[in-house]
């Protein structure tokens, strides 16, 4: 679900093990040195988005994982998709829907339009031309829902790009 009993801690390594993506597990100490406890240096030079931990328990954890996701894809001009990790969150993308509410999606995908290439946080990664499940999943629940705000101000953004 949407679990976030944060505890905070002055242990980078133990922060890191809560991180949802290895870039998000980089720190930087006041003398310069760089502390990056799961490559997340080599994972962006590579273009790709590696969650720490397994799949499917840090989804579990927090649904809104999926759609970071798909924000940070956007971040990567070639990004490096992982078969197994799409295949996790296409399994719970509908259960994310019905347990996060429908602003803080439409907040997430809002993020996804500041990225430089947001075409890769819309786009099925096997056809650039058509759109991703989780696209198709969101319009879906906001009619159901009636969600006129995503569907006006946010979801129709995206047919811009296709």
């Amino acid at each position: 679900g949407r679990h976030t009993n944060i505890r905070y801690t002055k242990n980078w390594k133990i922060d890191s093990q809560r991180r949802d993506f290895t870039m998000n597990s980089i720190y930087l100490s006041s003398d310069g040195t760089l502390h990056d406890y799961y490559n997340g240096q080599e994972h962006i030079a590579d273009q790709k988005l590696q969650f720490i931990g397994d799949v499917e328990q840090r989804v579990q954890e927090d649904y809104l994982r999926i759609f970071r996701y798909y924000r940070f894809l956007g971040c990567f001009k070639n990004p490096k998709i992982n078969k197994e990790d799409e295949i996790v969150l296409h399994n719970y993308c509908k259960r994310a829907l019905q347990h996060l509410s429908n602003e803080l999606v439409r907040k997430e995908i809002l993020k996804m339009f500041d990225n430089p290439f947001p075409i890769h946080s819309f786009c099925n990664n096997n056809n650039k031309l058509e759109k991703n499940f989780w696209v198709m999943a969101t319009k879906e629940n906001f009619i159901l829902h009636n969600y006129k705000l995503g569907l006006t101000k946010c979801l129709n953004k995206i047919e811009v790009l296709f």
